[in-house]
């Protein structure tokens, strides 16, 4: 495996590769876990105003997230992006 200088420039386009898949993904995905969760909320008629639901939607949204993020930085170690891909390489 050839070893490639990890340069400003470089890094800033593994950077954007990561950063703009995994917000758009995990605010996508928190979403979709708000909705369901609001249907939830509406058939069974539980109050929306409690301070328990809040915390346990923006919970909810936030393992999301941290999931969908985990994912997309694993997909970029296998799929790549443009000539690179990002590796874990042992010292």
């Amino acid at each position: 495996m050839k070893e490639v200088e990890a340069t400003f420039g470089k890094a800033a386009k593994a950077w954007w590769a990561l950063t703009w898949r995994a917000v758009l993904l995990a605010l996508l995905s928190a979403f979709l876990v708000g909705v369901v969760f609001g249907i939830f909320e509406t058939v069974l008629n539980v109050d929306t105003h409690s301070g328990g639901i809040v915390a346990i939607n923006g919970t909810a949204g936030a393992v999301v997230g941290v999931y969908v993020s985990i994912w997309v930085m694993r997909r970029l170690m296998t799929k790549g992006f443009g000539r690179f891909r990002l590796a874990l390489v042992e010292k």
